[in-house]
Protein backbone atom coordinates (compact mmCIF):
# COMPACT_ATOMS: atom_id res chain seq x y z
CA UNK A 1 0.00 0.00 0.00
CA UNK A 2 2.75 2.59 1.18
CA UNK A 3 6.60 2.35 0.13
CA UNK A 4 9.06 4.84 0.57
CA UNK A 5 12.27 4.53 -1.55
CA UNK A 6 15.35 6.32 0.12
CA UNK A 7 13.52 9.18 0.82
CA UNK A 8 15.02 12.47 1.92
CA UNK A 9 12.99 15.95 1.71
CA UNK A 10 15.16 19.02 2.90
CA UNK A 11 13.59 21.93 3.13
CA UNK A 12 14.93 25.80 2.19
CA UNK A 13 15.37 26.18 5.29
CA UNK A 14 18.33 23.17 5.49
CA UNK A 15 16.29 21.25 7.82
CA UNK A 16 16.68 17.69 6.76
CA UNK A 17 12.76 16.40 7.69
CA UNK A 18 13.68 13.01 6.42
CA UNK A 19 16.91 11.35 5.45
CA UNK A 20 17.07 8.24 3.34
CA UNK A 21 14.31 6.72 4.77
CA UNK A 22 13.00 3.40 3.26
CA UNK A 23 9.91 1.22 4.07
CA UNK A 24 7.13 -0.63 3.28
CA UNK A 25 3.41 -0.87 4.62
CA UNK A 26 1.47 -3.74 3.31
CA UNK A 27 -2.35 -3.60 2.60
CA UNK A 28 -4.71 -4.19 5.12
CA UNK A 29 -1.99 -3.43 7.92
CA UNK A 30 -2.31 -1.00 11.02
CA UNK A 31 0.38 0.58 11.52
CA UNK A 32 1.30 3.34 14.28
CA UNK A 33 3.90 6.06 13.51
CA UNK A 34 5.58 7.90 16.35
CA UNK A 35 8.36 10.15 17.19
CA UNK A 36 9.03 13.60 19.12
CA UNK A 37 8.06 16.70 17.69
CA UNK A 38 10.23 17.61 14.28
CA UNK A 39 11.03 13.45 13.96
CA UNK A 40 9.72 14.07 10.51
CA UNK A 41 6.16 12.73 11.55
CA UNK A 42 4.36 15.56 9.74
CA UNK A 43 6.57 15.32 6.43
CA UNK A 44 5.99 11.59 5.84
CA UNK A 45 2.39 11.39 6.16
CA UNK A 46 2.43 15.14 4.11
CA UNK A 47 4.20 13.19 1.28
CA UNK A 48 1.36 10.44 1.50
CA UNK A 49 -1.15 13.29 0.39
CA UNK A 50 1.38 14.50 -1.82
CA UNK A 51 1.00 18.45 0.07
CA UNK A 52 5.39 18.09 -0.59
CA UNK A 53 7.39 16.67 -2.99
CA UNK A 54 10.45 14.38 -1.62
CA UNK A 55 13.96 16.10 -2.14
CA UNK A 56 14.55 12.77 -3.46
CA UNK A 57 13.87 8.99 -3.59
CA UNK A 58 10.10 7.71 -4.35
CA UNK A 59 6.88 7.31 -2.50
CA UNK A 60 4.79 4.69 -3.87
CA UNK A 61 0.85 4.53 -2.43
CA UNK A 62 -1.23 2.13 -4.29
CA UNK A 63 1.06 0.81 -6.81
CA UNK A 64 0.98 4.44 -7.93
CA UNK A 65 4.32 6.10 -8.01
CA UNK A 66 3.49 9.88 -6.71
CA UNK A 67 6.47 11.74 -8.99
CA UNK A 68 3.32 10.55 -11.76
CA UNK A 69 0.72 12.44 -10.10
CA UNK A 70 -0.03 16.02 -11.81
CA UNK A 71 -1.20 19.19 -9.43
CA UNK A 72 -4.28 18.38 -11.23
CA UNK A 73 -4.31 15.16 -10.56
CA UNK A 74 -3.65 15.34 -6.93
CA UNK A 75 -7.46 15.88 -6.04
CA UNK A 76 -8.47 12.61 -7.82
CA UNK A 77 -5.75 10.79 -6.40
CA UNK A 78 -6.83 11.90 -2.79
CA UNK A 79 -10.11 10.44 -3.21
CA UNK A 80 -9.27 6.77 -1.78
CA UNK A 81 -7.43 8.60 1.19
CA UNK A 82 -9.32 9.22 3.84
CA UNK A 83 -8.04 11.56 6.80
CA UNK A 84 -8.86 11.93 10.37
CA UNK A 85 -7.44 15.15 12.38
CA UNK A 86 -6.97 16.16 16.18
CA UNK A 87 -9.23 19.00 15.31
CA UNK A 88 -11.65 17.01 13.91
CA UNK A 89 -12.14 19.76 11.07
CA UNK A 90 -15.98 19.75 10.90
CA UNK A 91 -18.18 22.45 8.96
CA UNK A 92 -19.64 23.91 11.64
CA UNK A 93 -22.86 25.37 9.92
CA UNK A 94 -23.44 21.49 8.33
CA UNK A 95 -24.91 19.08 10.97
CA UNK A 96 -24.07 15.92 11.14
CA UNK A 97 -25.21 14.51 8.48
CA UNK A 98 -24.51 16.79 5.87
CA UNK A 99 -21.00 17.09 7.02
CA UNK A 100 -20.56 13.44 6.08
CA UNK A 101 -22.74 14.17 2.84
CA UNK A 102 -20.54 16.93 1.69
CA UNK A 103 -17.18 14.59 1.88
CA UNK A 104 -19.33 12.15 -0.98
CA UNK A 105 -20.35 15.45 -2.86
CA UNK A 106 -16.46 16.68 -3.41
CA UNK A 107 -16.19 13.54 -5.84
CA UNK A 108 -19.77 13.56 -7.29
CA UNK A 109 -21.23 11.01 -5.89
CA UNK A 110 -24.93 10.64 -6.66
CA UNK A 111 -27.70 11.56 -4.73
CA UNK A 112 -29.05 8.35 -4.38
CA UNK A 113 -25.69 7.03 -3.43
CA UNK A 114 -24.93 9.31 -0.33
CA UNK A 115 -28.77 8.71 1.13
CA UNK A 116 -27.41 5.08 1.05
CA UNK A 117 -23.97 5.31 2.18
CA UNK A 118 -24.73 8.52 4.84
CA UNK A 119 -26.67 6.64 7.23
CA UNK A 120 -24.71 3.43 6.83
CA UNK A 121 -21.25 4.92 8.36
CA UNK A 122 -23.01 7.06 10.57
CA UNK A 123 -24.64 3.77 12.30
CA UNK A 124 -21.12 2.11 12.02
CA UNK A 125 -19.77 5.01 14.51
CA UNK A 126 -22.75 4.89 16.58
CA UNK A 127 -23.87 8.37 15.62
CA UNK A 128 -27.51 7.48 13.51
CA UNK A 129 -29.49 9.55 16.31
CA UNK A 130 -27.24 12.67 16.25
CA UNK A 131 -27.69 13.22 12.54
CA UNK A 132 -29.34 16.14 12.53
CA UNK A 133 -27.02 17.65 15.30
CA UNK A 134 -24.62 20.57 14.74
CA UNK A 135 -20.69 20.02 15.66
CA UNK A 136 -21.56 22.93 18.46
CA UNK A 137 -23.41 20.56 19.97
CA UNK A 138 -21.80 17.45 20.02
CA UNK A 139 -18.77 16.61 22.67
CA UNK A 140 -15.43 16.20 21.46
CA UNK A 141 -15.61 12.06 20.92
CA UNK A 142 -18.95 12.74 18.44
CA UNK A 143 -16.88 14.90 16.93
CA UNK A 144 -13.70 12.73 16.35
CA UNK A 145 -16.59 10.05 15.34
CA UNK A 146 -18.10 12.36 12.70
CA UNK A 147 -14.90 13.19 11.45
CA UNK A 148 -14.36 9.08 11.42
CA UNK A 149 -17.93 8.45 9.54
CA UNK A 150 -16.66 11.41 6.93
CA UNK A 151 -13.18 9.64 6.42
CA UNK A 152 -14.53 6.11 5.53
CA UNK A 153 -17.50 7.99 3.47
CA UNK A 154 -16.29 7.14 0.23
CA UNK A 155 -14.42 3.89 0.90
CA UNK A 156 -11.07 4.55 1.05
CA UNK A 157 -8.17 1.97 0.86
CA UNK A 158 -6.09 3.72 3.12
CA UNK A 159 -6.79 5.94 6.23
CA UNK A 160 -4.52 8.63 7.91
CA UNK A 161 -5.33 9.33 11.28
CA UNK A 162 -3.54 12.26 12.81
CA UNK A 163 -2.97 12.48 16.55
CA UNK A 164 -6.62 11.33 16.24
CA UNK A 165 -6.94 10.73 20.14
CA UNK A 166 -5.36 14.06 21.07
CA UNK A 167 -8.19 16.05 22.76
CA UNK A 168 -9.96 13.07 24.25
CA UNK A 169 -10.44 11.41 27.54
CA UNK A 170 -8.77 8.12 28.04
CA UNK A 171 -12.34 6.39 27.58
CA UNK A 172 -13.50 8.22 24.88
CA UNK A 173 -9.82 7.62 23.27
CA UNK A 174 -10.43 3.80 23.41
CA UNK A 175 -13.65 4.58 21.67
CA UNK A 176 -12.16 5.76 18.99
CA UNK A 177 -9.59 3.10 18.97
CA UNK A 178 -12.27 0.34 18.79
CA UNK A 179 -14.00 2.34 16.10
CA UNK A 180 -10.40 2.65 14.10
CA UNK A 181 -9.37 -1.60 14.82
CA UNK A 182 -13.09 -2.41 13.37
CA UNK A 183 -12.26 0.00 10.35
CA UNK A 184 -9.04 -2.24 10.03
CA UNK A 185 -10.40 -5.51 10.05
CA UNK A 186 -12.86 -4.40 7.04
CA UNK A 187 -9.85 -4.25 5.31
CA UNK A 188 -8.67 -0.47 5.18
CA UNK A 189 -5.00 0.06 5.89
CA UNK A 190 -4.45 2.52 8.62
CA UNK A 191 -1.54 4.73 9.30
CA UNK A 192 -1.74 6.35 12.74
CA UNK A 193 0.17 9.30 14.04
CA UNK A 194 0.30 9.65 17.61
CA UNK A 195 2.39 10.84 20.92
CA UNK A 196 0.02 8.66 23.04
CA UNK A 197 2.27 5.88 24.36
CA UNK A 198 -0.11 4.05 26.45
CA UNK A 199 -2.45 3.19 23.02
CA UNK A 200 0.65 2.49 21.25
CA UNK A 201 1.79 -0.12 24.11
CA UNK A 202 -2.08 -1.61 24.04
CA UNK A 203 -3.08 -1.64 20.71
CA UNK A 204 -0.12 -4.23 19.98
CA UNK A 205 0.53 -3.20 16.11
CA UNK A 206 3.51 -2.17 14.20
CA UNK A 207 5.18 0.58 15.60
CA UNK A 208 7.47 2.94 12.87
CA UNK A 209 9.61 5.30 15.29
CA UNK A 210 11.27 8.28 13.53
CA UNK A 211 14.05 9.94 14.95
CA UNK A 212 15.64 13.25 13.35
CA UNK A 213 13.99 12.31 9.97
CA UNK A 214 15.75 8.11 10.19
CA UNK A 215 13.73 5.28 11.11
CA UNK A 216 15.26 4.34 14.62
CA UNK A 217 12.55 1.24 15.46
CA UNK A 218 10.40 -0.54 13.25
CA UNK A 219 8.56 -3.19 15.64
CA UNK A 220 6.29 -5.98 14.14
CA UNK A 221 2.75 -6.73 16.05
CA UNK A 222 3.48 -8.34 19.51
CA UNK A 223 7.01 -5.83 19.75
CA UNK A 224 5.26 -2.54 20.57
CA UNK A 225 7.01 -0.56 23.03
CA UNK A 226 8.61 3.01 22.10
CA UNK A 227 10.64 5.37 23.59
CA UNK A 228 8.06 8.17 24.72
CA UNK A 229 11.10 10.71 24.49
CA UNK A 230 12.38 9.28 21.33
Amino acid sequence: MIEFKNVTKKYDNKVMALDNISVRIDSGEFVFLVGASGAGKSTFVKMLLKEVEPTSGEVIVGNKNLKGVTKKDVPYYRRKIGMVFQDYRLIPTLNVYENVAFAMRVIDATPKEIRRRVPMVLALVGLSDRSRSFPSELSGGEQQRVSLARAIANNPTLLIADEPTGNLDPETAKDIMRLLMDINKAGTTILMATHAKDIVDSSKRRVIALEKGQIVRDEKKGRYEFNAEN
